[in-house]
């Protein structure tokens, strides 16, 4: 199948708390303990929070903060009511994509680079929006980044270097320049000009939401 996984800034990366600290997190919530279990995944190949079915429907706040909480403490939560879950999961990631653009401005903006960042423009070829990041961030123009479309864009064939036996080599630009990319692509907010980032399968472009997992 295509595949394809958006780009957003890499987040700080904190120590992963204990399966039972997780689990007390999510329960300051508000739920009963009885619903919230930590199970590993090996398809994920990690720790996850499940939340049970049973009792009453969760408030919009509970979940707010249950997203909050997944995303303070970096383990994802899943709930065995579907309803539940798709109620969820949007909220979940327009929380994360809310947080992920904030993280990115101050980066820019730390670097006094947030007030001269490129923004997609109507009209625009989305090519010349990839090449003013390339410029923007100190890139070759046409080395980084490339426009498959009018809406998405990815990382030029090789740009990420080549994998030896010394690690990735190659790269078409430095990991400062890599970072700038990233952040200032996120930082555009580029789902809202209906344009897309992401890196690419090895089949056809399309979108498509991470797999989920299936009930236990």
């Amino acid at each position: 199948m295509a595949s394809a996984s958006p780009v957003i800034a890499a987040q700080p990366v904190n120590p992963l708390p204990s399966p039972e600290a997780a689990r007390k997190a999510v329960l300051t919530c508000g739920l009963p303990a009885r619903r919230v279990t930590v199970h590993f995944l090996r398809f994920m190949q990690e720790d996850v929070v499940w939340i049970g079915a049973a009792g009453s429907k969760l408030s919009e706040d509970m979940l707010t903060c249950i997203a909050r909480t997944s995303m303070k403490i970096s383990y994802y939560v899943y709930f065995r009511d579907q309803a539940t879950q798709r109620r969820y999961d949007p909220l979940y990631w327009r929380m994360v994509e809310a947080d992920s653009i904030a993280r990115a401005r101050a980066w820019l903006s730390a670097r006094n680079l947030l007030a001269t960042l490129p923004l997609p423009r109507q009209g625009e070829a989305l090519a010349d929006y990839a090449q003013a990041v390339e410029e923007f961030c100190g890139v070759q123009k046409g080395n980084v980044l490339v426009a498959l479309n009018d809406h998405d864009v990815t990382f030029a064939k090789d740009a990420l270097g080549k994998m030896t036996a010394n690690g990735m080599e190659g790269a078409a630009a430095s990991e400062e320049q890599f970072e700038c990319v990233m952040n200032a692509t996120t930082a555009a907010d580029l789902h809202t000009h209906g344009l897309f980032f992401g890196f690419i399968g090895n089949e056809a472009f399309s979108e498509k939401p991470a797999r989920q997992p299936k009930p236990r």
